[in-house]
Order: structure tokens, then sequence, then C-alpha cells
């Protein structure tokens, strides 16, 4: 019985991690560095107004929104890099936070898109239906993805959770 627990040990630690890899020194700094270079230009954009007249004299409340996306683009970017390093060290936690980032960005995702369709609704006098028919693919394209990575990294980092000790 001994001889058998020691086996699944050691089967647990010989686990290949080349995702892992792939994750820490690819994906979250890339995800990172997206994310400032559609954050910051977003920000500044929408800071400076003036070409967005027609838009945010139509749609007010959108000029606000479009704001707080660009500053919580950065700060999800820059907590990618925290997690990044969280991840590299293999600290207690790390994975945990990795989830975090997914499901924070998903809501944010949604978010947007439920917070848009009403700034719409209450401006215009388009049907829900309608408008929800425009945001779909944009939905599909910003949260399936996002759900497809977090439950790909949640089955494999929860297989290499003891080797999160640090």
């Amino acid at each position: 019985m001994e001889e058998m627990r020691m086996n699944q040990s050691f089967e647990a630690q010989d686990l290949p991690m080349r995702w892992h890899k792939f994750m820490i020194y690819f994906l979250l700094w890339f995800g990172a560095v997206i994310g400032f270079v559609v954050g910051f230009p977003l920000l500044i954009d929408m800071m400076l107004y003036w070409q967005y007249v027609p838009l945010y004299s139509a749609f007010p409340a959108l000029r606000y929104l479009n704001i707080a996306l660009a500053v919580c683009i950065i700060v999800l970017a820059a907590y990618q890099i925290y997690v990044r390093f969280q991840l590299a060290r293999l600290r207690v936690g790390a994975t945990e936070k990795l989830f975090t980032f997914y499901k924070v960005g998903i809501a944010l995702s949604v978010g947007y898109m439920v917070l848009m369709i009403a700034i719409i609704m209450i401006n215009t006098n388009v049907s829900f239906s309608a408008i929800l028919g425009e945001f779909f693919w944009q939905i599909l394209r910003d949260v399936v993805p996002s759900l497809i990575m977090f439950f790909c990294n949640k089955a494999y980092y929860n297989k290499r959770a003891h080797l999160f000790v640090n």
C-alpha cells in the first residue's frame, strides 16, 4: 500500500509542465502587452473626446463607460503580469489568482456589454432583441475564449496543485 502511494506521488511530480512554461514565458506577457496597447490608447482617446463628439452627444454615458473600460483593461494587464510572476515562482495561491484573472475578465466583458446595451436602449427606441442580435457575436468573441481558457487551465493546474508550495 505504501509503495502504491509513493508511485502515485512520483507520477504526480512527473507531470509535464510545457503549458505552464508557455503561459509564463509567452501567453501572460503577450496578454499584458495587448492589454496595455489597447487600454492606454483607448483611455487617451476617451480623454481627448473631440474625435467622438457626435457619438458621445447621442450617448453621453458611453464616454464614461469607455473610460472605465480602459482603466479596467490597464489594471487587468498589470494584474496579469503579477499573476505571471506568481505562477513562475510556484507561489501558493498563484493558480487561484490566474482563475480570478479569467473570472474578472469575463465579468468585465459581460458587464460592459450589458451596460452598453442599457445605454443604447435608454437613448433610443431600439428593442432589446435587436440590440442583443448586434452584440451577440461580440459577446461570444469576448467571453467564449476566456471560458475555454479558464476551464482548461483549471483542469491543468488542479492536477499540479501540489507544485505550488512556495
